[in-house]
């Protein structure tokens, strides 16, 4: 079990540096344009715009960032104009009411996320490719419990060789989960201005329905995101389609944030990817797969992965706003965990000023080989931590979007083992949350 620890940016920048740079940036000069930036990141917390051009620094040179755009398809004249407007957005966002930091919020949530998958990768390289050895062994014809556990075992294998692959995908959902707000920024802008009116003349029947209709591009993305869907879950991938089709419709920014970073081939990608692992397993004996021969290896498992590990980023990405489906996949209960947990250091626009939340978050984790438990405390100072915990509790329920579609089926391919608890203090008896 880890040890209780108290995390603040120093912590996890000091650890990323150590820990994680070098896998996720091989440019000399780049390692040391980020270790700069989050240095300056650390000085200038209590300068927001200083805190943004550092943040937007990392991001132009993460290498780990920008592998992964182009993997999803996106040119580096793409990257640059998306990284460009998750810069500008972040001021023009301070005009909803209620509004937090997004942009070194989720900086702050991939740091976190990265300290909480170093430190369990086992529990990653296990539970990650576990789709995969379904999809496979089912294509085999072999879906007895041995044969997935060895077809399990040496995807495993290969992840464990090549770590980096994993972190290029967290670098999707923890850095780009939060890209849709503006969708649904626009929506609440004009609820807000419906509802002054009103109070103007109650009587006034004043409605206002922004519309997003994406091009033909942009809808060959959705429903490749869609098809995804239904090739990682079959079982529940129609329902799941629902789903998103409810979330779009009501412009959620976690299924916008999808939709914006989602390639046109994924689907495609994924069968052939799966089809063409399943060939190079047909021709082995079982001999090889219970022995110390290791399928996959090197670059080559790397490519053959990359698909589903991309898939499973957008979908943490499009269900993160959603936290009771948080075991869908290992990389959606790390962005649940990481998103609600980073509550140090946020920029809130409350009323007309912009106050700095002032709390502490503990963290306690554990791999007992079955799953991932993480055990949280946050510490209060600038709200009761009764309105805290209730909001977070607000945040864990189901929502009417969940209610359109069979919620049991859904859960029946969660993740299992696994558990997220958040006690909100100072109190005298702790608020808890067994989320």
């Amino acid at each position: 079990m880890e040890p209780k620890r108290l995390v603040h940016d120093e912590f996890l920048v000091a650890y990323f540096r150590e820990r994680i740079l070098p896998l996720v940036c091989t440019s000399t000069a780049k390692k040391v344009m980020i270790a700069e930036s989050l240095d300056e990141f650390n000085a200038y917390k209590y300068n927001f715009q200083k805190e943004i051009e550092a943040t937007y620094k990392v991001y132009l040179n993460l290498e780990s960032l920008h592998r992964s755009m182009r993997t999803l398809g996106a040119s580096e004249e793409k990257i640059g104009k998306l990284l460009s407007v998750l810069r500008k957005l972040q001021q023009f966002l301070f005009h909803i009411p209620y509004y937090r930091d997004h942009l070194p919020h989720q900086l702050r949530v991939y740091l976190l996320g990265c300290y909480i998958m170093e430190s369990n990768m086992g529990f990653f390289t296990r539970q990650l490719p576990s789709k995969y050895a379904e999809m496979i062994s089912a294509l085999l014809g072999k879906n007895d419990e041995d044969h997935r556990l060895n077809i399990l075992d040496s995807l495993r294998r290969g992840l464990e060789c090549n770590p980096q692959v994993i972190y290029d995908a967290w670098s999707i959902a923890g850095l780009c989960h939060d890209l849709g707000y503006c969708v649904q920024g626009i929506k609440n802008v004009a609820a807000n201005l419906c509802d002054a009116y009103k109070e103007l003349v109650p009587e006034l029947n004043m409605q206002m329905s922004p519309q997003i209709l994406p091009d033909p591009s942009m809808q060959s993305q959705i429903s490749a995101f869609g098809n995804a869907l239904k090739n990682l879950y079959p079982k529940s991938g129609e329902e799941l389609a629902k789903l998103v089709s409810a979330l779009s419709q009501d412009m959620n920014h976690g299924i916008w944030s999808c939709f914006f970073l989602a390639s046109e081939d994924l689907a495609n990608k994924i069968e052939q990817n799966t089809i063409t692992l399943k060939n190079r397993m047909s021709n082995l004996t079982l001999w090889d797969l219970v022995s110390d021969f290791n399928l996959v290896s090197g670059d080559r498992f790397a490519a053959d992965l990359l698909p589903v590990l991309y898939a499973e980023a957008l979908i943490a990405i499009a269900f993160h706003d959603k936290p009771s489906l948080r075991y869908l996949s290992p990389l959606a209960f790390l962005l649940v965990v990481s998103d609600t947990l980073q509550e140090w250091n946020r920029v809130g626009n409350l009323s007309t000023e912009i106050d700095q939340q002032r709390r502490d978050v503990y963290l306690t984790m554990e791999n007992n080989g079955k799953g991932l438990s993480i055990k949280s405390e946050i510490y209060t100072y600038d709200c009761s931590p009764a309105s805290l915990y209730q909001k977070i509790v607000y945040n864990f329920q189901p929502g009417s979007e969940l209610s359109r579609v069979n919620l049991s089926m859904i859960s029946s391919e969660f993740i299992q083992g696994s558990s997220f608890i958040i006690s909100v203090g100072p109190s005298p008896t702790p608020l808890i949350l067994t989320a």
